[in-house]
């Protein structure tokens, strides 16, 4: 193979179509996945090919509301599910009527901060919806904030919201 200057040319055409091709699939590919991580089911169902600490495990959210249909102070035993910094969880909390109302949270880490959106999935968009953030503590097991959003009546409320690995 001809070479310039002692460089093999066919090398350097060779390194330089592969980073190209890299870079073009990493362009191409990288709106469709930074989409599908912002949805729940993708993070759910694919977090086993990341397992991701401090996520691992079992953990308790607690969340505080001032409502007719909500106990003040909701306890649920949750599994996060994290991709690439991204996470996800359902709580299933009962109602004051004994019934019960499913949640899903989706967020993602910055730093030791979680910050995300939560909606109900039998109303998304319609009901209750809102956003959250939770700063981690520097032992990554427990975090404390902040959820805010809409009620079915159109009302704002905000209030505390605490994560716990068990």
């Amino acid at each position: 193979m001809p070479q310039l200057f002692g460089i093999d040319l066919a090398s350097v055409i060779l390194g330089g179509a592969t980073s190209a091709l890299a870079l073009g699939f990493r362009m191409v590919l990288i709106a469709p996945v930074k989409a599908a991580t912002d949805q729940s089911m993708f993070i759910r169902y694919t977090s086993f090919l990341f397992p991701q600490k401090p996520f691992d495990g079992n953990w308790r959210v607690s969340w505080r509301v001032t409502s007719d249909r909500f106990m003040d102070l909701n306890v649920d035993e949750i599994r996060i599910f994290s991709v690439l910094k991204n996470v996800t969880f359902t709580t299933h909390t009962q109602l004051r009527d004994g019934s019960e109302e499913k949640c899903v949270l989706v967020g993602k880490l910055s730093g030791l901060d979680l910050t995300g959106r939560w909606y109900v999935p039998r109303d998304e968009g319609r009901g209750y919806f809102g956003v959250f953030q939770v700063r981690l503590h520097g032992t990554l097991r427990d975090g404390t904030g902040t959820w805010s959003g809409w009620t079915s009546d159109g009302k704002v409320q905000s209030n505390d919201i605490s994560l716990k690995r068990l």
